[in-house]
């Protein structure tokens, strides 16, 4: 049959539903002869159908050009599949996956990089009311005990309610100006409390200093006034902390 024209006297269809309801999980029973529908390559041979005549193609291998829509009956339990072309999908997918990839950048470029570790703070100090709002606060620190001979200090990198900003806070050895910690963005009224530095600092004072930037919170891209403020780390036996 395989070299031979297939001729039908009416059109009988099995829909995809239909198919799997005939023939569930695949079980059998059946012959595909090959396919018909908008296909490219050699033809494997004629369908008639009353006086209606039309080509008829090997099953293509895999399905990443084609799907098929349903089945023509030629005879019992013996069929062509109807092939539709799927480079509307893939026009759909495509465009999907670039509107996708475009959000993604815009929301990496376009929103604030918040600190993961930033929360909600509400410190033991009060600002004055009479404070210029105009003016960007920036917190006080002193020394800072922490458990000797690891990186892991608690201290409240704080940005002010009052503040018109975003902070990112730095530290720094005092001595050769080392990075050994560096936030993301902190917006106002909150704080970056579980400090991980990048390195261990030892038994007794290290002296370091902590810098201050501010960016706008409606361009946190724009850098405004910032700050530095010195401090000392005083690492301390675990057993006396």
């Amino acid at each position: 049959m395989d070299e031979q024209d297939i001729s039908i006297e009416a059109i009988q269809y099995l829909s995809k539903k239909e198919w799997e309801k005939r023939y569930p999980n695949g079980s059998g029973g059946y012959r595909v002869e090959g396919a018909i529908g908008r296909i490219t390559g050699k033809k494997k041979g004629t369908l008639r159908i009353g006086e209606e005549i039309q080509d008829y193609y090997p099953l293509p291998k895999g399905y990443l050009k084609y799907k098929i829509k349903a089945y023509l009956e030629i005879e019992k339990d013996t069929y062509l599949a109807v092939l539709v072309h799927r480079i509307w999908e893939w026009i759909v997918i495509a465009l999907l996956t670039m509107s996708i990839v475009a959000i993604v950048f815009y929301y990496k470029n376009n929103v604030p990089n918040i600190d993961p570790g930033s929360e909600k703070y509400t410190p033991n100090i009060e600002i004055s009311e009479l404070m210029d709002p105009d003016k960007i606060i920036i917190p006080g620190y002193g020394d800072v005990k922490m458990i000797a001979n690891t990186d892991m200090v608690y201290l409240a990198l704080w940005n002010p309610d009052q503040n018109p900003c975003y902070f990112k806070y730095t530290i720094v050895l005092e001595e050769n100006r080392e990075v050994i910690y560096e936030s993301k963005l902190v917006p106002p009224g909150e704080a970056v409390t579980a400090v991980k530095l990048n390195r261990v600092i030892p038994q007794g004072i290290t002296k370091a200093v902590i810098q201050i930037e501010s960016y706008k919170l409606d361009n946190y891209k724009e850098k405004m006034n910032g700050g530095e403020v010195n401090i000392q780390l005083i690492g301390i036996e675990n057993d006396t902390f």
